[in-house]
């Protein structure tokens, strides 16, 4: 998934190879497509799959995407496909991929800690990470604000986290423990208030709440142009000689609003089996 949260962070980007598909890999497939992320290759025949947790299952009966963020983000798939069909580029990748079917996690601490884990790590390296973190310290399934904070900084460091990840996990459970951080009143809010609030927090910037933007809170219009996935994918998708940079990706994918978390995931899963991002 992608990139650097810091502004010092930006010209290290090439060193890392974070992106968006390493979430894809944790929670972002249909059942069907979940094999090893080593041989995992397009259906060739793409089944009908809506994004989970959204009414609707016949292609006569479409879902909505973010039906339950506010009105203001309910579309509909095949309006979405149709706008970015637009787009000769997303118009192969969408025939080549198949329906979008974006699977969502749940919108709380453990996928906000999730976020925050995957940062500059590759997205095999991350889930790792992740599941050492859950095995060690969560009580009671899902990795909870008390369990981080009831951890020892040793246990912590034991599982793989730097230090920097320690301190910036406990600063979120501290803040959700405490009242000051409300996880459960973001969806009401629009994006720009969820950034604005989210990156307040030590260790959180716009990568990471972009994220949770798209996989927790299911938000369509959020183009992650820092994401070295996002990158990797424009380059070759649209034949560049070099990878282009977040300002590049931003005016590429202008056309793509109202529905660029609907381009991004066409983009991530054009690489297939990472493209040798993990």
């Amino acid at each position: 998934m992608a990139i650097a949260d810091s502004a010092q962070d930006v010209d290290q980007v090439h060193l890392h190879s974070e992106s968006g598909e390493g979430f894809l890999l944790a929670f972002g497939r249909s059942p069907k497509d979940r094999r090893g992320e080593r041989d995992y290759k397009h259906p060739a025949k793409p089944q009908q799959h809506w994004p989970a947790g959204l009414t609707g299952s016949h292609p006569e009966h479409p879902p909505t995407i973010g039906v339950d963020v506010g009105v203001q983000w309910t579309v509909s798939p095949n309006k979405a496909l149709a706008h970015l069909r637009r787009d000769p580029v997303l118009r192969r990748l969408i025939r080549q991929i198949g329906p979008y079917a974006i699977e969502y996690a749940p919108a709380n601490f453990a996928t906000l800690a999730r976020c925050i884990v995957y940062q500059q790590v590759s997205g095999k390296v991350a889930a790792k990470l992740y599941a050492r973190l859950q095995e060690a310290v969560a009580t009671a399934g899902e990795l909870q604000p008390a369990d981080v904070l009831q951890a020892s900084r040793e246990q912590l460091r034991a599982v793989g986290l730097s230090r920097s990840k320690i301190h910036y996990l406990r600063s979120l459970a501290e803040a959700c423990m405490e009242g000051r951080l409300r996880l459960e009143e973001l969806s009401a809010l629009p994006d720009e208030e969820v950034i604005r609030i989210l990156t307040r927090l030590p260790g959180i910037g716009l990568w990471t709440v972009q994220m949770y933007l798209i996989f927790a809170l299911k938000r369509p219009d959020v183009l992650p142009s820092t994401d070295l996935g996002i990158r990797v994918a424009v380059q070759q998708a649209y034949q560049l000689a070099q990878l282009p940079t977040p300002k590049q990706v931003e005016r590429l994918g202008e056309p793509w609003h109202p529905y660029a978390t609907v381009a991004s995931w066409y983009l991530w899963r054009s690489l297939g089996d990472g493209a040798g991002l993990y």
